[in-house]
C-alpha cells in the first residue's frame, strides 16, 4: 500500500475519532481517525501502518501498540465499517485488532518458513556422509558389554565447495538390546580451518533419530540443550581434508572422547611429542593431557614421562594407563599397580583433584590409597577423600608433621578430623561472639523480662552469642549462620529465646525471635514451621508475660535514670 495515496485521505482537523472505509488505487483499506493522539491509523488485507499528524512520521504498529488515546471511536457507524471490512463482531477496535493480529501472524509464518527454505537450501552444499560411516560408528561403539542405555557423541569433518570446513556431530545411542542403536545429527557448525576454537556459524537438527539428507536444520536449539565439548573424532577422512601423515597418526591415536579444537592446538603446535605417546601406547593418557590444558598438556606429559623413567613409563603403557596414574607415579614413584590401577579407575574429577592435593603434600600413595580401603567404610569415596584431605589440612595448621605415619596412617583419622574441625569452630565462635558484649551484659536484664515456665515447658533467653551460635549449629537453621540476630539482640532491638521442654531442657525444640510488638519468627530444626495447634496456647501465655515484664523493667530502668540525673545535678 502507497504512503502518499493513503495521505490523500486523512481528514483536516477533524474533532471526533472515527473509522471509515477508503479505496485506493491498491484496493481496499481501513482508516482509523484518533484526533486526541494525532494519529491516524489504516489497515488493509496484508498489512498496517500508523501515521502521526504531528510529527509526520509513520511507523509499523498495531491499532493497540502503546500510545496515550483517551477516547477511541465507538460509534455506530465506526462499528459498521469495521465489521463490513474485518468480517468480525464486538467493539470497533477489537475487531480491527485481531484481524491485524491475524496479519502479523501469518507474516511472522511466511517469513519462518522463508527462513527454513532458505536453511535447507544452505544445507543441501554438504557434502554426503561418507561411505559405511554408521557401521564404522556401530563398530566403535556397540559391545556385548553394554547392559544399559549408552550415550556416545562423534564429530565428522568435512570440506565444503566454498572452502570452509563443517563439522558435523552425531548422537549415538545404543539401548539395552545392542542391535538397536538410534543416530542423530544434532549439529552442523561452520568454520575456516579444521577443529577451530569457535564456529562462525552453526546450526541444529531438529528430528530425532535422522541424520544426513533427511535431518531438517534451524539455527535454535531444538532437541538437545547444549552441545558436547567433547566428542570422538571420526580419523578415516582425514586425508582428504589436508591433515599430514603425522596428524593423521595422533588423531587415529586418540582412544576416546576429546576436545577437537585442543586436539588440533597440540597436532599444530606439539606435533611429536603428541605422535611420540601415541606410538608408544598412550593415546588414552594423551587425550586426558589434551583436554585438560591442550597443547601445554602435551608438553607436561612429556616432561612427567621424563621424569619417572623409562622402565616405569612402561608400567603405565602395559596398563593402558590415564592421566591420573601417570601424574601419580610422577609424584609417588614408589606406587605399586595396585594402588595405580586403582586411582585409575575413579572417574569423579572432583575426587581425582582431591587425590592430587594429598599426593602434593608428599603424602605416600599406597598408605593413603589402603588408609582410604580399610577405614570408614559406610562413606562414599570421594566424601572420605575430601575429609581426610581436610584432614591433613587442619593438622599441619596445627603444626603437626603430616608425614609421620602417626598421622598420615593414623586409622582414627575421622575422630581426629572431628576434634580439629570442633576446636576450629570454637574458634572462629569465640571471636563471632567478641564482637557482640553486650548479650552477656543484658543477661539479668533479659532473664528478667523473657524467662518463662508453665507447666511442661519453659522459655529462656539466650546466654551470649556463642549460645545463639550453638543453638542454629544444632537446629541446622540460620540464627546461628548470620550475625544479623546478635547484631539485633546486642543493640536490644530483638530477642532469640528457647522454648523447651522441662523433660529434655538440654535439647533444642524451638528458637524464637522476638521484639517489643510481639513473635517475629519462630523456627524448629531444619527450617520446619512450629505446629501451631501445640504451641500457639503456650507462646500466647508466654507472650503475655513477656510485655507485663517489659513495662516492670523500663519503669524501673525510666525511674534509676531520673534518679541519677537529679543526684548528678
Amino acid at each position: 500500500m502507497k504512503k502518499k495515496e493513503l495521505l490523500k485521505h486523512i481528514p483536516e482537523n477533524p474533532e471526533d475519532p472515527f473509522i471509515r472505509r477508503i479505496r485506493t488505487p491498491d484496493g481496499m483499506a481501513l482508516m482509523t481517525v484518533l484526533p486526541d493522539s494525532d494519529r491516524v491509523h489504516f489497515t488493509w488485507k496484508d498489512g498496517y501502518l500508523t501515521y502521526d499528524t504531528e510529527t509526520c512520521t509513520w511507523s509499523r504498529t498495531r491499532i493497540t501498540s502503546p500510545c496515550q488515546i483517551v477516547h477511541w471511536p465507538d460509534d455506530e457507524e465506526s462499528r459498521k465499517e469495521a465489521e463490513s471490512f474485518c468480517k468480525g463482531s464486538g467493539s470497533a477496535i477489537n475487531q480491527i485488532d485481531s484481524y491485524e493480529y491475524r496479519i502479523s501472524w501469518r507474516k511472522s509464518c511466511d517469513a519462518q518458513n522463508r527462513k527454513f527454505q532458505r536453511i535447507q537450501e544452505m544445507m543441501e552444499d554438504v557434502p554426503a556422509l561418507p561411505l559405511r560411516f554408521v557401521d564404522w560408528i556401530k563398530k566403535r561403539y556397540q559391545s556385548a558389554e553394554d547392559k544399559y542405555t549408552r550415550v556416545h557423541f562423534t564429530s565428522l569433518f568435512q570440506k565444503m565447495p566454498d572452502g570452509r570446513i563443517v563439522e558435523r556431530i552425531f548422537r549415538v545411542v545404543f539401548f539395552k538390546n545392542p542391535e538397536k542403536m538410534s543416530v542423530t545429527e544434532v549439529v552442523r557448525g561452520y568454520a575456516s580451518e579444521i577443529g577451530a576454537k569457535e564456529w562462525n556459524d552453526w546450526y541444529y537438527g531438529t528430528v530425532r533419530n535422522f541424520y544426513g539428507t533427511k535431518q531438517r536444520w534451524w539455527d535454535k536449539k531444538c532437541i538437545m540443550t547444549y552441545t558436547p565439548l567433547q566428542t570422538d573424532f571420526y580419523p578415516k577422512n582425514l586425508e582428504d581434508l589436508g591433515i599430514g601423515i603425522q596428524g593423521r597418526e595422533i588423531i587415529r591415536g586418540i582412544p576416546g572422547k576429546i576436545c577437537r579444537w585442543k586436539l588440533m592446538d597440540a597436532v599444530k603446535r606439539t606435533p611429536d611429542l603428541a605422535e611420540r605417546a601415541v606410538k608408544a601406547g598412550l593415546g588414552k593418557c594423551l587425550a586426558e593431557f589434551i583436554n585438560a590444558e591442550g597443547a601445554e598438556g602435551v608438553a607436561k606429559m612429556a616432561d612427567a614421562l621424563e621424569r619417572v623413567g623409562r622402565q616405569k613409563a612402561k608400567r603405565l603403557i602395559a596398563m593402558n594407563a590415564n592421566s591420573m596414574m601417570l601424574i601419580t607415579l610422577y609424584m609417588c614413584p614408589k606406587a605399586t599397580d595396585e594402588t595405580l590401577k586403582k586411582i585409575g579407575r575413579i572417574k569423579s574429577d572432583t575426587t581425582l583433584d582431591r587425590i592430587a592435593e594429598i599426593l602434593e603434600k608428599g603424602i605416600n600413595a599406597n598408605h593413603f590409597m589402603r588408609l582410604m580401603e580399610v577405614t570408614e567404610k559406610e562413606m562414599t569415596l570421594q566424601a572420605k577423600i575430601t575429609m581426610y584431605r581436610d584432614y591433613l589440612d587442619m593438622a599441619e595448621r596445627r603444626g603437626c608433621d603430616i608425614h609421620s605415619e602417626i598421622i598420615y596412617r593414623n586409622k582414627r583419622w575421622r575422630h581426629f578430623h572431628d576434634i580439629y574441625l570442633e576446636e576450629l569452630n570454637r574458634k572462629k565462635d569465640e571471636e563471632r561472639a567478641a564482637k557482640f558484649p553486650g548479650i552477656c551484659r543484658d543477661l539479668e536484664r533479659n532473664r528478667r523480662i523473657f524467662a518463662w515456665q508453665q507447666d511442661d515447658y519453659f522459655v529462656r533467653p539466650a546466654s551470649s552469642a556463642e549460645d545463639i551460635i550453638h543453638e542454629g549449629r544444632l537446629q541446622h537453621h540460620c540464627v546461628g549462620a548470620s550475625d544479623t540476630y546478635m547484631a539485633k539482640m546486642a543493640a536490644r532491638e530483638s530477642w532469640i529465646c528457647f522454648l523447651r521442654k522441662k523433660e529434655a531442657p538440654e535439647e533444642p525444640w524451638y528458637t524464637v525471635e522476638v521484639d517489643k510488638n510481639g513473635i517475629k519468627q519462630a523456627y524448629a530444626a531444619y527450617d520446619r514451621k512450629p505446629d501451631w495447634k501445640e504451641t500457639d496456647k503456650i507462646l500466647k501465655a508466654w507472650m503475655q508475660q513477656v510485655k507485663k515484664n517489659f513495662e516492670a523493667v523500663e519503669a524501673e530502668e525510666s525511674k534509676a535514670q531520673k534518679e541519677k540525673l537529679m543526684a548528678a545535678g
